[in-house]
């Protein structure tokens, strides 16, 4: 098995940071990237660049916008200030590749951040004015077909791109002056964008034609080429465009023309003045050679399937046709590349197409074609010789009239024959002789002789002896294409000369070419079929086996299994050899001494692409036995079958889980998942299955989108098992899109969902309201997540050719969404999803012709579609859309578009209705429960305290106060445990609307964060109404600042172990913020992760549910050994061993084992793997076995195990013998939930006080003038709050300093909560300094605030305040606080007993002060009753105020409706 630490390497694509420790910021992974492409080395050039697009197309766009900037502008801000103009206008041709290779990789992500002006223009006039001028012909080539991409990704620029790219193409065809660069490259842009834009270019075609010609008849062979590549572009672009009414043959003529004109025998024409004979006939046969092309595609595709037989499977293989169908193929994708790279890079092909006015032309003047081709057979010339070799099979497929191979056969035939000696055209005349062969058929058959003689010489001579001692040469390959296509011509005539054949051939060593000759012979000459296959056994058993095959007469015997893996000497003939095993129809008897052979051989060989081979052949001999296995009624012989399938089976599903390849993995899913799939019943069984349900939980994404795909097979054949884990797949997917907030994960889950509903549509059919729920929130119109959005546009697309009738109920909220994206040209990939699921949603719910009427713009966007749009898939796809919407009349559309006035009207009346707003004072509300005695003292202290805090806090002025006021309230919190909760709703609501308003992004807002996680530790359950704003809030304030994502990391957990077990409805909305620190950490030595790490351990009881989120990133962390930390890897090991010990983590333990394999080489982190294999080990049971020889292998390399320590034998043993195991997970841990902890009791004990300190502080001996007075007030306010025993208060001391207001507000309260703690004495004491201060003192603040505080005593249970009434009742009457003074002089008329005189004439003047005076008639009628004399020998004042008395007593009498009494009243005011 191939080393895990060196597979490393192969598998990450991941970019590592420059500087190679942990930071890696934008710049340095840019800086890093420019690097690798400025090698020399072009592989590695190449490899980078496909390392960038990759990156730039996935990894990057999960990063905020700040690091997508920074990232791109290194590469290019200005012109001036530009990576990529540096390397565009470099000298060196491998700098100027790496610019082009920057702009295709970065020209979507610039157009996504909105520099589409600036950018498109810049980067294409790189292109034409930098690259398309080099010297260098594969700069040229890879710069026009950039140019191209930049046309299909620039949108709204795409017009103006291809206008100035064609307008300079043709002014540099049309220059006068040779210009071989220029023109080299006018036609390779022309060839490009008559393939990309055929619409633009075929406006144009008159202007090429008219000029290219003059470039096909350059005088550089190379350029000439070029040219008719480019003309061979532009024919295909006019052929598609030809009807039956209308035909162009000017274009057709002018070609014919200009190649008949390079036969004449004038020395010089207009194009081509000063050109060699040669030159001339080479340019001609050039243009006639394309004419031949378009006016005959069955010739063309039968050349095409001939060419192919030459490419070199091992380097070109075809990707095998599986059930994962290939969604949404874009313009890259459907050339057959993976990304934009290998579409610059790689050969393409002009489309194969027949163009009628071609056809008749060349059938006109066919007979001159073929004088013309025979008169050049004349020339010396290598350009003129290779070109006759493609030229002349092309006319021999042309001839309708035998009159090629009635006249010319046979002088082409002797022509190709004398170049089969030539080694440099050996290969293109074996070629043009197997053409004419296939073609010709019986004119060939004189022939044959003399090329099976030719083809002998170039095979090895037979070896001397039976036994080879010594492998003879590799024999040409283009002999056997040759040999073949002359078997596929002539069949069994042929058979004596084959058969002599076929022991030459087999002397060599085994070869692609004679793998393809020898399928060849034996599908045409059957009666040799026996001897082939015989011969080819015989060199595969040599090569896989090592001996000879056993002889056929000899009794049959069971094949000898290798011990472990085969030694491979040869990789490449090895991979040939399985690759012919599987792929020849060898019979069954000879295939079963290989198959177990190779699944115990080489399925865990070294190398990967032996492993590669081995499990694709392992699959193909498996076919013949299922076969038998499904039609045989012999019950030993099936249980023998059913023994050898099962096991071989068994290995792949083995390979398919623990190989260290992700490429083998796939491969085996691949196989085992091919349309007709025979494999289907036996890999249904349990333990089949039970191995694919591992594959679910693979690391990567290829092989979970295969898996799924298998089981959707998998689900009607054994649906008991299988819908149970598709039901936790879909659960999943949709856990992910809702939760994971990351768009790569969101991507990946819409495609993977979309394949559940191609693969198994009957079961997706109970799910379909629930999925739609989920996707169509996702159809995000943002361009940052077009990728993510094109995945849920197919899976929409998807679902609904399976629940047509579910999406009914979605279409008034999807279609408009549809209809938007379609009118945006942000993204051409969208588009196309968006306008392929508007049809299969329309298609699916007979949603036709209505969509007109209520979306009248619709049939207009569509129709713009087919005027504009540039990429034929889109067009082709429009016109099927507007076939399934139906025909619209006209008048009814105008009606729908409004261009018809209907008589419809409607009046809206709109009503608001005023809202009424709450603006009472939380304070006042405290006061008055205090003062109707509705609470004690020590329940009114914390009371006023927080209300006056809380009214502080709200005080916009006080901004620069609130961390000091929050401080407080946290204070207060903590002192008080339990009895806190009654406070929560006022303290809460008012802390989030502070870190809400907060500017500051800095330390402040850290602070308040780590504040109300503390709040959230000391209230627990109670923050749990405050949840959905607290998560508001921190998305709000999410940045990039490492400090601020620790404190709310922090502050998340703080809430989560707060709330225990009831947190978890609310871990989906902490997922997204944790799966971005651990995917996308950017801080230094990834201190965010740690603390995320720290998180996850501490609640991790709470987690279960959303495990499929969270490990992926947990194991990619302690995986990444470059990029990490070892503190933070170790911390990720220790996460996941934390959660194996709280849960069963079995189920991803697939994914967990592959990166252990890795880790193992780090000999720090080793101690906590081990720890962390045992407990997976006991949760895994026997599915363990199948990673144990990958484990004891690795165990074994690096000497792990201490031989005392016998754990892991122990543990082996006992699943070995099936012993019940402890699955890690302790139950007791379970239930411990850190919601069960009560609320800690109230710590808010009484404090001692100082009272020789504030003895001093009340002293008014020292007190003289108004300052010292207003200064004495203050002291005493602030000390009072300082040293009060009660902690609510003595917390808001030190802020009462700075805001004295606070100190004012809670003098009261504070005087109260000292007067109870002083003794009788200190209580005389201080009572004697506030009568001093009220008797000398004529500051009214000092007299009010005394009579407040007296007046709160009153009303406490520990009052009144022992100073005097009627020196209360003065004092109240000298600040005109006459509501107090009346007050008091009633207590003081109380204590005495009843009222004198004087105070009968205070209470009347108190009352009329306060303008009652039915209160004052009551005192006269109290002193008439009572015969109390009150003197009237006072001022007039005092008159009239008794005149008024009399008056207010008659109108007092009136209400009580005593009538009489009323008018003596009124008679004594008179008198």
């Amino acid at each position: 098995m191939v080393g895990w630490e060196q597979e490393r390497d192969w598998r990450r694509g991941s970019v590592q940071s420059a500087d190679g420790g942990g930071s890696s910021t934008a710049t340095a992974i840019a800086n890093q990237f420019i690097a690798r492409l400025r090698v020399k080395n072009d592989a590695a050039r190449l490899e980078a660049a496909h390392e960038l697009f990759s990156y730039v197309n996935g990894e990057l766009k999960d990063n905020p916008n700040s690091f997508v900037e920074e990232f791109l502008y290194r590469f290019d801000v200005k012109a001036e200030q530009s990576i990529i103009h540096d390397m565009i206008s470099s000298n060196d041709s491998g700098e100027r590749k790496a610019g082009i290779f920057m702009i295709v990789c970065l020209i979507e992500a610039y157009i996504n951040l909105g520099d589409m002006s600036k950018r498109v223009p810049r980067f294409s006039n790189y292109l034409l004015k930098k690259s398309l001028t080099s010297t260098d012909q594969s700069v040229m080539e890879l710069a026009a077909r950039a140019i191209a991409y930049v046309v299909i990704t620039s949108k709204t620029y795409a017009a103006e791109v291809v206008e100035k790219s064609l307008n300079q193409a043709c002014e540099w065809l049309e220059e006068a002056e040779p210009n071989e660069s220029r023109r080299l490259a006018a036609v390779l842009l022309s060839r490009e964008l008559a393939r990309c834009t055929p619409t633009f270019f075929f406006q144009r075609a008159t202007r090429f034609f008219d000029h290219v010609f003059k470039v096909i008849k350059d005088a550089k062979p190379n350029v000439r080429e070029e040219a008719v590549g480019a003309l061979r572009a532009a024919l295909v672009v006019t052929s598609q465009r030809e009807t039956k009414q209308q035909t162009k043959t000017h274009w057709y003529k002018h070609c014919y023309d200009e190649a008949t004109h390079c036969f004449r025998h004038e020395s010089a024409s207009p194009n081509a003045p000063n050109l060699q004979r040669d030159d001339r006939w080479h340019s001609g046969l050039l243009i006639i050679n394309e004419l031949l092309r378009i006016a005959n595609a069955d010739g063309e595709r039968m050349r095409l399937e001939a060419e192919e037989l030459i490419i070199d499977r091992m380097r070109h293989r075809k990707r095998l046709a599986t059930a994962r169908k290939t969604l949404a193929p874009s313009v890259i994708s459907q050339s057959g590349a993976e990304d934009v790279i290998d579409w610059l890079t790689m050969p393409t092909n002009a489309m194969n197409i027949e163009s009628r006015t071609g056809r008749r032309l060349v059938e006109q003047e066919y007979a001159n074609m073929c004088k013309m081709a025979m008169e050049a057979q004349k020339s010396r010339s290598p350009s003129v010789q290779h070109v006759l070799l493609e030229l002349l099979p092309r006319l021999a497929a042309f001839d309708e009239s035998t009159l090629f191979v009635e006249q010319y056969l046979d002088q082409s035939v002797e022509y190709v024959l004398g170049f089969l000696n030539k080694e440099r055209e050996k290969g293109r005349a074996f070629l043009a002789l197997g053409l004419l062969s296939l073609i010709a058929k019986n004119g060939i058959k004189r022939y044959v002789p003399r090329i099976v003689q030719v083809v002998r010489t170039g095979l090895p001579p037979p070896p001397p002896t039976a036994v080879k001692k010594k492998a003879a040469p590799p024999a040409d390959q283009s002999v056997f294409i040759c040999l073949t296509l002359i078997v596929r011509a002539l069949k069994h005539e042929i058979e004596p000369q084959i058969k002599e054949l076929l022991r030459p051939m087999f002397a060599g060593e085994l070869s692609v070419g004679l793998t393809v000759a020898l399928r060849e012979m034996s599908k045409n000459i059957p009666s040799l079929r026996g001897d082939i296959q015989d011969g080819l056994l015989e060199q595969l058993s040599m090569l896989l086996m090592h001996k000879p095959m056993p002889s056929k007469l000899a009794p049959p015997l069971p094949p000898e299994l290798p011990s472990g893996p085969v030694l491979v000497p040869d990789v490449n003939t090895t991979v040939l050899a399985l690759e012919t095993l599987g792929q020849f129809q060898f019979q069954r008897h000879s295939l079963q001494m290989f198959i177990k052979y190779i699944a115990y051989g080489y399925l865990n060989s070294e190398m990967t692409q032996v492993r590669l081979a081995a499990v694709q052949c392992c699959c193909y001999l498996l076919v013949p036995f299922l076969m038998l296995f499904n039609r045989t009624k012999d019950k030993s012989q099936k249980i023998t079958l059913l023994v050898m399938i099962q096991e071989v089976i068994g290995k792949l599903l083995a390979v398919a889980v623990t190989d260290s390849s992700k490429n083998v993995r796939l491969r085996v899913f691949e196989c085992l998942s091919e349309p007709k799939n025979p494999f289907l019943s036996h890999l249904a069984q349990s333990e089949m299955l039970e191995l694919i349900f591992m594959g679910l939980h693979d690391e990567e994404y290829d092989i979970r989108e295969a898996a799924v795909c298998l089981l959707g097979q998998l689900g009607e054949i054994n649906p008991a098992y299988v819908m149970p884990i598709l039901r936790r797949v879909v659960i999943q997917i949709l856990s992910e899109l809702n939760n994971s907030g990351i768009g790569r994960i969101e991507e990946k889950s819409a495609r993977l969902l979309a394949q559940v509903a191609c693969n198994s549509p009957q079961f997706m059919k109970p799910y379909m309201h629930m999925v739609l729920k989920t996707l169509i929130p996702k159809l995000r119109k943002d361009i940052r997540h077009v990728d993510a959005t094109v995945s849920v546009l197919n899976a929409i697309g998807e679902l609904a050719q399976v629940g047509g009738p579910e999406l009914v109920e979605v279409l008034d909220k999807l279609v408009p969404i549809l209809i938007h994206f379609l009118q945006d040209t942000s993204s051409l990939a969208r588009r196309e999803a968006a306008l392929r699921t508007l049809g299969q949603v329309c298609q699916n719910t007979g949603f036709v012709v209505d969509p007109y009427r209520q979306y009248p713009d619709l049939l207009e966007v569509l129709l713009r579609f087919l005027k504009t749009e540039h990429s034929a898939t889109m067009r082709r796809e429009t016109i099927r859309v507007l076939g399934i919407l139906g025909a619209l009349d006209p008048y009814t559309h105008k009606v729908f578009m409004g261009t018809v006035q209907s008589a419809a009207t409607s009046n809206t009346l709109a009503v608001s209705l005023p809202t009424a707003r709450d603006n009472n004072d939380m304070r006042q509300d405290i006061i008055q429960w205090f003062n109707y005695e509705r609470c004690t003292l020590e329940e009114f202290y914390p009371a006023i305290a927080i209300a006056n805090l809380m009214h502080m806090i709200q005080d916009p002025s006080l901004v620069e106060l609130q961390m000091d006021v929050v401080k407080a309230v946290m204070t207060i919190f903590s002192k008080l445990g339990s009895k806190c909760v009654q406070y929560v709703e006022q303290v809460v609501p008012r802390f989030l609307t502070v870190i809400r308003d907060c500017r500051k992004e800095g330390d402040l807002k850290q602070f308040f964060f780590l504040q109300l996680g503390t709040l959230a530790s000391i209230v627990r359950q109670h923050i749990k109404p405050y949840l959905r704003e607290i998560f508001e809030l921190i998305g709000l304030s999410w940045t990039e600042d490492a400090k601020i994502r620790i404190t709310i990391i922090t502050l998340l957990e703080q809430v989560a172990i707060a709330l225990g077990y009831e947190f978890k409805p609310y871990v989906p909305q902490l997922c997204p913020y944790m799966l971005r620190v651990l995917q996308h950490d950017k801080s230094k030595d990834k201190m965010v992760t740690a603390h995320v790490l720290r998180t996850l351990q501490a609640i991790c009881s709470s987690l279960e549910e959303h495990l499929h989120l969270i490990i992926p990133p947990i194991v990619k962390i302690f995986d990444d050994k470059d990029a990490t930390p070892l503190i933070v890897r170790q911390s990720a090991i220790n996460t996941l061993y934390v959660f194996a010990t709280e849960m069963s983590i079995a189920v991803y333990a697939p994914r967990i084992l592959h990166a252990w394999l890795r880790a193992m080489g780090e000999e720090e982190t080793r101690p906590m793997l081990v720890k962390l294999l045992y407990v997976l080990m006991q949760q895994m049971a026997r599915k363990f076995l199948v990673f144990r020889p990958s484990v004891d292998a690795v165990l074994a390399r690096h000497r792990v195990l201490d031989p005392a320590d016998r754990r892991y034998e122990e543990l082996l043993h006992a699943i070995e013998q099936n012993t019940p195991l402890n699955t890690g997970a302790d139950d007791k841990k379970r239930g411990s939930s850190a919601a069960s902890y009560p609320i800690p009791e109230s710590s808010d004990r009484k404090q001692r006080c100082n009272f020789e300190l504030l003895r001093k502080t009340w002293l008014v001996t020292q007190v003289g003038s108004k300052e010292d007075w207003t200064q004495w007030l203050v002291n005493l306010r602030v000390q009072l709050l300082k040293h009060s025993p009660y902690s609510a208060l003595k917390a808001c001391g030190s802020l009462a300093e700075i805001y004295e207001p606070l100190a004012r507000d809670l003098f009261n309260a504070a005087f109260m909560s000292v007067w109870t703690e002083l003794s009788e004495e200190m209580q005389n004491n201080l009572t004697d300094s506030l009568y001093e201060a009220l008797k000398t003192s004529d500051h009214s603040e000092i007299i009010q605030t005394i009579l407040n505080l007296a007046e709160f005593m009153d009303h406490s249970e520990k009052g009144p305040l022992p100073v005097q009434y009627d020196k209360l009742s003065e004092c109240a009457l000298q600040t005109r606080a006459y509501a107090k003074a009346l007050r008091y002089k009633e207590l003081q008329i109380h204590k005495a007993g009843g009222p004198a005189p004087a105070d009968c004439e205070a209470l009347i003047t108190l009352t009329n002060k306060l303008n009652l005076q039915e209160e004052a008639a009551g005192v006269v009628e109290y002193a008439g009753r009572k015969k109390i004399t009150i003197s009237v020998s006072r001022c007039e004042k005092e008159k009239q105020c008794r005149l008024k008395t009399f008056q207010m007593q008659g109108r007092w009498y009136e209400k009580l409706h005593q009538w009489e009494k009323a008018l003596d009243m009124y008679e004594m005011q008179q008198q």
